[in-house]
């Protein structure tokens, strides 16, 4: 429903199986890119997509959260003039290396991974909610390339763990949680240090 058999594709590690069912079966007239009914879906594609989330639509699920990155969208910006800027040409296998360079050049600190670890942990006992070694994994790719681009190690565990592991709370009967979510609320604020995950906090009172 969320563009899940593209978002399936995405755990395999070899690139070259991704792709994606068209045709039922090979046709004479099939265009030359579509092999037995399938299409190679390339590395150097980025998918982004909208999704409502109100009373009228179906709840995001885990497997979206984890496999993707989502923004939330709650204001509408100011309009704003910029001067023209002249294109910029990067390919697919040279920001793969840059990707490649930040996890060497700027790890997530021992101490702050000892902090998420901690999360998941807090998370599993409060609420049966734990987001595991995918996530693990995604959080050290993103908080190194957002290093990387001159942001700071706590926003970018801030803006990882608002976006993707606490909206895993969502479809819990929060009704019957809120005594749990200021407790949660104490915990990151203790443990990550007052006013270092702004975000976070903020996401979890609207939850209250």
């Amino acid at each position: 429903y969320y563009f899940s058999d593209f978002l399936a594709l995405t755990d395999i590690p070899d690139t070259s199986e991704w792709k994606i069912d068209l045709a039922p079966a090979m046709s004479t007239n099939d265009p030359k890119n579509i092999a037995y009914g399938k299409l190679q879906v390339s590395t150097n594609i980025w998918f982004v997509g909208t999704a409502n989330t109100d009373d009228t639509t179906f709840s995001i699920s885990d497997d979206v959260y984890e496999r993707a990155m989502t923004i939330q969208l709650n204001e509408k910006a100011e309009r704003f003039k910029t001067d023209p800027a002249e294109p910029a040409n990067c390919t697919a296998d040279y920001l793969q290396t840059l990707f490649d360079r930040a996890q060497t050049d700027f790890p997530v600190s021992p101490d702050n991974m000892r902090r998420v670890e901690d999360l998941d942990t807090f998370m599993g006992q409060r609420f049966a909610v734990k987001f595991g070694t995918r996530l693990m994994k995604q959080l050290t790719q993103f908080v190194s390339v957002y290093r990387a681009c001159g942001g700071k190690e706590s926003d970018g565990i801030d803006i990882f763990v608002c976006n993707k592991v606490l909206r895993k709370l969502v479809p819990l009967n929060l009704q019957f949680l809120i005594r749990e979510l200021n407790d949660l609320i104490v915990w990151i604020n203790r443990v990550f240090g007052g006013k270092k995950m702004p975000r976070s906090v903020e996401f979890l009172e609207v939850l209250q």
